[in-house]
């Protein structure tokens, strides 16, 4: 008896021990926190429910994530509606997330968010307003970006100016702005060492500061006609883009916005109207500009173009209206400039120092009538050595009038 005894006692415990275990597995896969907050594990997927906020920190380090002792087996997670916050380091460590689905509560992406997960693929929902510093720092596998956040803040401040955290993903190749974008913040993506492809939204009106600056490796870039405005250096430093194509829209390009690339050839669309010093600066293949703004603003002292070493033709087409003042200014390998039929104005010093001038084509039927010393429109340039071509009909009329009769003309 005393044997059944101690075998039916043993029996007891082997069950109590099962069920023991069993309930720890459940606490650890499940439970409460925050602010009204539920999570459970499922099959890999972490999902996060109820409504309310996250702690503001869970950082991995200190053990604060509820799911830490099983975040290994994570490899999704689900943020529902109601979820308002997330956590400093709600995710970090799980080292085999690759996904997350964000619910529309969620309006701030924190620091250290998603430390060293396996995220390849994110998406950037529309309600997000704000994404820190440090929200993608130690993300490694991040290769492509979604970027649908309607009202993002700018990310660089203008007191530490800390660049976006991505800078710190190493694998990440593509970036694709949405179509509900209309404002890329500034700084939103700079010095992205890995970015090779770059999609801008249809809807896209404003490119920020920096936006895109020192990309090394994206070598296109193509802004939607939908663009009015690229701000400051918004692509500058991008030393590998070798092709530049401008929407029909565009309005304003500011200083160094495109300065630095690969270009060889460049197009400026006709809307544009105002278009600021070194915009497109130290691009130092350019060879050729054909600029069709038909009555842009004079430039600020400074070419657009300085520092162009090697651009050596310039045509102005034939609804340009007006020559900008300093648009040439200083260009040392310019050979040939072509003035198209419709300029009735050329802005003050638009070329000077051009010293290796050789050619000037000028459609114009009528000769642009210049007052007093003309304005140091063609200052240093050696007016018996380059020729200038107009309508055979206007000969005359250029020989007769002031600057101009100082050229080598002959008739086209």
């Amino acid at each position: 008896m005393k044997m059944y005894s101690k075998f039916f006692a043993a029996a007891i415990l082997a069950v109590l021990q099962i069920v023991s275990n069993t309930t720890a597995v459940q606490a650890q896969t499940q439970g409460t926190f925050g602010s009204g907050l539920s999570w459970a594990i499922s099959n890999g997927t972490l999902r996060i429910s109820g409504n309310g906020a996250m702690p503001v920190s869970l950082s991995a380090g200190a053990k604060l994530q509820p799911w830490e002792a099983v975040r290994n087996t994570i490899t999704a997670v689900v943020i529902e509606d109601g979820v308002t916050t997330l956590g400093l380091g709600a995710f970090a460590g799980c080292s085999n997330l690759t996904s997350i689905n964000f619910g529309k509560g969620v309006t701030n992406i924190p620091n250290s968010v998603f430390r060293g997960t396996a995220i390849t693929s994110i998406i950037i929902p529309e309600q997000i307003v704000k994404i820190e510093n440090g929200a993608f720092e130690g993300v490694d596998k991040l290769e492509t970006v979604y970027y649908n956040a309607v009202n993002c803040d700018d990310v660089m401040s203008a007191l530490t100016g800390a660049p976006f955290a991505l800078n710190k993903c190493p694998a990440l190749k593509t970036v694709v702005i949405g179509d509900t974008v209309q404002r890329i913040p500034e700084a939103m993506f700079e010095e992205i060492n890995s970015l090779t492809s770059l999609t801008i939204g249809k809807n896209v009106t404003v490119i920020g500061r920096n936006a895109f600056r020192s990309c090394p490796n994206l070598t296109s870039i193509v802004i939607p006609d939908s663009v009015q405005t690229v701000y400051y250096r918004a692509f500058g430093g991008c030393a590998g883009v070798t092709s530049i194509t401008l929407g029909s829209n565009l309005n304003d390009i500011w200083g160094s916005a495109f300065a630095g690339t690969r270009i060889t050839e460049l197009t400026i669309p006709e809307n544009v109207s105002k278009i600021r010093a070194d915009s497109f600066a130290n691009s130092t293949r350019l060879r050729k500009v054909n600029f069709n703004a038909t009555s842009c603003e004079n430039v600020d002292v400074e070419s657009p173009f300085k520092g162009c070493g090697v651009l050596e033709n310039i045509i102005f087409g034939d609804n340009v209206r007006q020559i900008p003042a300093f648009i040439a200014r200083g260009l040392g390998a310019l050979e040939s400039i072509t003035i198209g039929s419709r300029v009735n104005a050329i802005g003050t010093s638009a070329f000077s120092d051009c010293i290796a001038l050789e050619e000037i084509i000028n459609k114009a039927a009528r000769p642009v009538v210049f007052a007093g010393n003309g304005g140091r429109v063609f200052d240093k340039i050696d007016k018996s050595f380059c020729v200038l071509k107009v309508p055979s009909a206007s000969v005359a009329a250029y020989k007769a009038a002031n600057l101009w009769k100082d050229f080598k003309i002959e008739g086209l």
